[in-house]
């Protein structure tokens, strides 16, 4: 079902994303919610993405399911600029509702998965500066290395791979 989903997210439009928003108000089971969620996490455009993202907040999505959604935009390359954005303006809430939640504590590590730009490091260091804590510090620590990481190997790779791509 959820390469269905997903699938139908990726090529679909509002019409989609309202069925399958539909199909979340009224699942009974848990893991459907999450494969459906993951769906509406998955579409391009920035409007359906936003309305996604606008039901974190509200009783649509429990706290317990809100990573999970996060996790899923992030993963999304047409959404997850927009995804780390409502992050920073919501970090008061995320932080007030999840903050003793193991899932909060991984959020910079998520962010840093899912980026691989030096722009996007001085961004995310500056973001965490102020917010670092007990809590935060291994997972901003091990979002920081990783970005590392990442930027290194683009810078290293990326040439070769997109010539080894573009060879058929």
């Amino acid at each position: 079902r959820g390469v269905v989903y997903a699938t139908a997210a990726r090529f679909g439009d509002k019409d989609t994303f309202d069925r399958l928003l539909a199909m979340h108000r009224s699942s009974e089971s848990s893991e459907e919610s999450v494969t459906i969620a993951a769906a509406l996490m998955s579409f391009k455009q920035p409007e359906l993405v936003a309305e996604a993202l606008s039901l974190i907040t509200t009783k649509a999505v429990r706290f317990q399911d809100v990573i999970y959604w996060l996790i899923f935009g992030l993963y999304n390359r047409h959404a997850k600029r927009q995804v780390w954005e409502w992050i920073i303006a919501n970090w008061a809430w995320l932080d007030e509702n999840l903050g003793t939640d193991l899932s909060f504590f991984n959020i910079p590590n998520y962010v840093a998965r899912t980026f691989s730009d030096v722009e996007f490091l001085k961004e995310y260091t500056a973001f965490f500066k102020d917010k670092a804590s007990p809590k935060l510090n291994r997972s901003i620590s091990q979002g920081e290395e990783t970005l590392s990481w990442h930027i290194a190997w683009k810078q290293r790779d990326l040439a070769s791979v997109r010539k080894f791509l573009r060879v058929k």
